[in-house]
């Protein structure tokens, strides 16, 4: 096993001991990209669950239709996290009539 030092290392702990197949460098651009796409699907998801808090969780289950505006901010981060289910799940029940 190599230890790595960084030349500017202050302190043991900032001392790096891995084997040199883990290091696996990332094209910057492929990283640009990743970091793109994952903020774009972030703000999609942001986008949605604005209004999926405020109408389409009751349209899933009455029991969250009810539900406190408490309750609908804690929804919020799920909402941004699973967007493409909930909105296949909502789009679903606005076809069929029921959840």
């Amino acid at each position: 096993m190599l230890v790595r030092v960084h030349p500017r290392a202050a302190s043991f702990r900032e001392f790096t001991a891995r084997p040199p197949e883990a290091e696996v460098p990332i094209p910057y651009p492929v990283a640009e990209v990743l970091v793109i796409a994952l903020g774009a699907y972030g703000a999609a998801g942001v986008v949605f669950a604005v209004p999926f808090a405020w109408r389409g969780a009751g349209a899933l289950d009455p029991a969250a239709g009810r539900g406190t505006w408490g309750f609908r901010l804690l929804t919020l981060p799920g909402a941004v996290a699973l967007w493409p289910l909930l909105l296949a799940k909502w789009r679903r029940a606005a076809k069929s009539g029921e959840p």
